[in-house]
């Protein structure tokens, strides 16, 4: 019945609008007043510092970290008084902005078994009145966090990639003669990325299938919508198709054939990459 984790900081806050000079050493001095962090609105050019009190006794030993759904506009936070993270300025950088979440380690050092520890946010709304966070802000272990994020950032990227191709794919269809075979190699493509986006990213890799299975499944997906891409390529472009994908097509459909039954196939990365480029 005790705490588990993650703990979603769902209520506790408190906020004040303004900004020291000299910073998270004197935010006491601000006037702060109880908020819903999901429902607070900040208007647009103004900083707001937001704190709770955790305890993470329950977690000593743990690598934790503070992880928020996109926080909007530029973010610093400090645990502890310590600052462990943070865009600090505005416009946020490119490198350091994450779009799917934002996750901040916490110092280990600082999480210990002595009670309460502040957990401080500065916020600058530089773009549009509103909220702050876009979900529950929460404290977990590490790697889950990093783990999620990661799967979040992946299935972002794959279906914007989708997204191009199929397009790309429409827009052949649209200039070109159809037939019987034009139809079977863009449903046979089509499947083909599903197939891989189920093996690839989705929670067949949590469930009880192993992981050596997903993986092989991976391949066969992935070096069918390469068998697929190329025999449309050559359909559609003729002898305009570039000679590496006249070869890619059978040595994919090989590579799809042998992925199920080649020992050590889980190590062989090198026609992945070369299907990427």
């Amino acid at each position: 019945g005790g705490p588990v984790l993650p703990l979603v900081l769902e209520s506790g806050w408190r906020a004040a609008d303004g900004d020291p000079p000299d910073g998270v050493a004197g935010i006491d001095r601000l006037e702060f007043r109880p908020v819903d962090p999901m429902r607070d609105q900040a208007p647009r050019g103004r900083v707001c510092w937001y704190r709770v009190l955790v305890d993470l006794s329950p977690f000593v030993g743990q690598p934790l970290a503070f992880g928020a759904e996109a926080i909007r506009d530029v973010d610093e936070v400090f645990f502890d008084g310590v600052r462990i993270g943070g865009l600090g300025d505005f416009p946020p950088a490119s490198d350091t902005a994450h779009f799917v979440s934002r996750l901040y380690p916490l110092p280990t050092d600082r999480v210990d078994g002595g009670g309460p520890r502040e957990l401080v946010l500065r916020v600058f709304h530089g773009r549009r009145d509103g909220g702050v966070f876009r979900g529950a802000p929460v404290i977990g272990r590490l790697d889950l966090l990093a783990r999620e994020r990661s799967l979040h950032d992946q299935s972002l990227v794959l279906f914007l990639g989708t997204c191009l191709v199929v397009a790309v794919f429409l827009v052949l269809f649209a200039f070109h003669a159809r037939g019987p075979a034009d139809y079977l190699l863009f449903a046979g493509f089509a499947a083909a990325v599903g197939s891989y986006a189920m093996l690839g990213h989705s929670i067949w890799s949590e469930g009880a299938v192993p992981l050596s299975a997903v993986f092989r499944g991976g391949i066969v997906a992935l070096s069918a919508t390469a068998v697929f891409y190329c025999a449309a390529m050559l359909r559609f472009l003729g002898a305009g198709i570039p000679v590496g994908h006249r070869v890619a097509l059978p040595a994919f459909g090989l590579l799809a054939l042998a992925a199920p039954v080649v020992p050590g196939v889980e190590s062989f990365v090198v026609p992945l990459r070369v299907f990427r480029w």
